[in-house]
Formats: structure tokens, C-alpha cells, sequence
């Protein structure tokens, strides 16, 4: 099974049990005792996966992620509305309107491990008007509903949430 760090082992725990119990709503003894024995063969099963190191589950992202993830819901907001504007707009039926001009484009992906491109690659499909559709080493295919939406992505940084995701990595990659 190899060495485990214990640190990722005890949040794992923590964190299925915790979800376990809300999920659960029963706090019955003998089905608490249940999610114990799921939550411990869960972990030990992770362990033996070999999938208890920083990339299976970075701790030392933790604090990263409180001022990603409202970011990210802001972008997502933003990308709502420019989306639903842009369904809605009077010159959507127009033939000679680019209202909606679907393209597709190649993003450098910079992220130095897999685990910030796969950040990288979800956050620009969670974004609404756009879609990751191949990720490989220093880039991802993306399909987007307009050239603007395309073009917020471009640059050898990935644009603005490239250079979040890179910033998720930090010191720790």
C-alpha cells in the first residue's frame, strides 16, 4: 500500500463522515456505526489506490479555494448574463447578426500539474457560453458561443482564469 501521509488520511475521514451524517440525517447509533465502517473502508480503499497525496486531495489548496471559488461564481454569474443577453437580444434572428458567433479555439494551458488544468479546464466549462472539449499538455480545446467569449481566453497565460488556475498552484505544484 506504501506510505500514506496521515494529515490526508484524517481530512478524508473528516470530511465523509461529516458528509455522511448530513446526507444521512439518521442519528441513530447503529447508523452512525454503518457510516463509520463506509467512511473507514472508503478511506482505506483511497489508500490503497495510492490516491491520498496532494493531488488526489490538495490540502495546501484549501485556503486557495476561499477566494477561488467565489471568483469563479462571479465569472459564472457573468458569463450567465452575457449569455442570456445575448439569447434574448432583438438581432438574434438577423441573418447578417454575430450575436452568437460559435468558434472554436486552442488555450494555452501553462498549469505546470494535472490537477490545475483539470481546475482550469472545468472552471471554463462550468462558465456558461463555453465548453472544454480536449485538454492536453499546454492546452485545451475550447468551444465557445462567441468570438468575445473565446477571445477572454487567448494569450500565452490563458487569460484571467488561466492565470487563476496557475495561481491555485502556487508554491506547492
Amino acid at each position: 500500500m506504501g506510505s500514506i501521509s496521515g494529515k490526508h488520511a484524517a481530512s478524508l475521514t473528516v470530511a465523509l463522515m461529516a458528509i455522511w451524517l448530513a446526507w444521512s440525517g439518521i442519528y441513530e447509533p447503529l447508523l452512525i456505526g454503518f457510516g463509520v465502517v463506509s467512511v473507514l473502508i472508503s478511506v482505506y480503499v483511497t489508500a490503497t489506490l495510492a490516491s491520498l497525496d496532494n493531488e488526489g486531495q490538495p490540502l495546501h489548496w484549501s485556503v486557495k479555494m476561499l477566494w477561488y471559488v467565489p471568483w469563479l461564481l462571479k465569472e459564472i454569474l457573468v458569463a450567465n448574463l452575457d449569455v442570456m443577453k445575448k439569447v434574448v437580444s432583438p438581432s438574434l434572428n438577423d441573418e447578417a447578426s454575430s450575436v452568437i458567433s460559435p468558434t472554436w479555439v486552442k488555450v494555452a494551458a501553462p498549469q505546470q500539474s494535472r490537477l490545475a488544468r483539470s481546475l482550469f479546464a472545468n472552471s471554463i466549462t462550468l462558465t456558461p457560453g463555453t465548453v472544454s472539449v480536449d485538454a492536453g499538455e499546454g492546452y485545451i480545446w475550447v468551444h465557445a458561443l462567441s468570438k468575445e467569449g473565446a477571445e477572454s481566453l487567448l494569450g500565452e497565460d490563458g487569460g484571467e482564469m488561466g492565470r487563476m488556475a496557475t495561481k491555485m498552484e502556487g508554491e506547492n505544484a
